[in-house]
Protein backbone atom coordinates (compact mmCIF):
# COMPACT_ATOMS: atom_id res chain seq x y z
CA UNK A 1 0.00 0.00 0.00
CA UNK A 2 2.82 2.53 0.78
CA UNK A 3 4.08 2.03 -2.51
CA UNK A 4 0.73 2.11 -4.21
CA UNK A 5 1.38 -1.70 -5.75
CA UNK A 6 -1.87 -3.26 -6.79
CA UNK A 7 -3.10 -6.31 -5.13
CA UNK A 8 -4.35 -8.94 -8.27
CA UNK A 9 -7.42 -10.67 -8.63
CA UNK A 10 -7.15 -12.82 -11.04
CA UNK A 11 -9.45 -15.35 -12.47
CA UNK A 12 -7.41 -18.32 -12.27
CA UNK A 13 -5.78 -18.06 -9.16
CA UNK A 14 -7.40 -17.23 -6.06
CA UNK A 15 -5.97 -19.17 -3.40
CA UNK A 16 -6.03 -16.12 -0.51
CA UNK A 17 -6.74 -17.63 3.18
CA UNK A 18 -9.47 -15.54 4.95
CA UNK A 19 -6.18 -14.20 7.13
CA UNK A 20 -5.12 -13.02 3.86
CA UNK A 21 -7.96 -11.03 2.53
CA UNK A 22 -8.17 -9.60 6.30
CA UNK A 23 -4.62 -8.87 6.23
CA UNK A 24 -4.94 -6.67 2.86
CA UNK A 25 -7.87 -5.02 3.90
CA UNK A 26 -6.05 -3.89 7.01
CA UNK A 27 -4.07 -1.59 4.75
CA UNK A 28 -4.91 0.79 2.52
CA UNK A 29 -4.05 -1.48 -0.43
CA UNK A 30 -6.14 -1.39 -4.03
CA UNK A 31 -7.08 -4.31 -6.01
CA UNK A 32 -6.95 -5.16 -9.55
CA UNK A 33 -9.57 -7.48 -11.26
CA UNK A 34 -7.80 -9.36 -14.34
CA UNK A 35 -8.67 -12.43 -16.19
CA UNK A 36 -4.82 -13.59 -16.40
CA UNK A 37 -5.71 -14.81 -19.79
CA UNK A 38 -3.49 -16.96 -21.43
CA UNK A 39 -5.40 -17.80 -24.41
CA UNK A 40 -7.63 -15.36 -26.53
CA UNK A 41 -10.48 -16.95 -25.87
CA UNK A 42 -10.22 -16.27 -21.92
CA UNK A 43 -9.16 -12.26 -22.52
CA UNK A 44 -11.99 -10.46 -20.79
CA UNK A 45 -13.40 -13.59 -18.62
CA UNK A 46 -13.87 -11.88 -15.52
CA UNK A 47 -16.59 -13.72 -13.63
CA UNK A 48 -14.62 -16.14 -11.03
CA UNK A 49 -12.81 -12.93 -9.88
CA UNK A 50 -15.78 -10.65 -9.71
CA UNK A 51 -17.34 -13.47 -7.37
CA UNK A 52 -14.32 -14.00 -5.23
CA UNK A 53 -13.96 -10.23 -4.42
CA UNK A 54 -18.19 -10.17 -4.02
CA UNK A 55 -17.86 -13.15 -1.28
CA UNK A 56 -14.73 -11.60 0.46
CA UNK A 57 -16.13 -8.12 0.73
CA UNK A 58 -13.55 -6.60 -1.05
CA UNK A 59 -15.26 -2.79 -1.65
CA UNK A 60 -15.89 -2.13 -4.53
CA UNK A 61 -13.83 1.34 -4.26
CA UNK A 62 -10.95 -0.41 -3.42
CA UNK A 63 -10.87 -1.85 -6.82
CA UNK A 64 -9.56 0.58 -9.40
CA UNK A 65 -10.94 -1.25 -12.55
CA UNK A 66 -14.08 -1.60 -10.91
CA UNK A 67 -17.66 0.73 -10.92
CA UNK A 68 -20.65 0.31 -8.97
CA UNK A 69 -23.79 -0.79 -10.72
CA UNK A 70 -26.35 1.49 -10.77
Amino acid sequence: AKKGTLIEINNRHLEWTDEDIAGMLATDCKFVIDSDAHKRRSVGEFETAIKFAKDHNIPIERIVNAKEEK
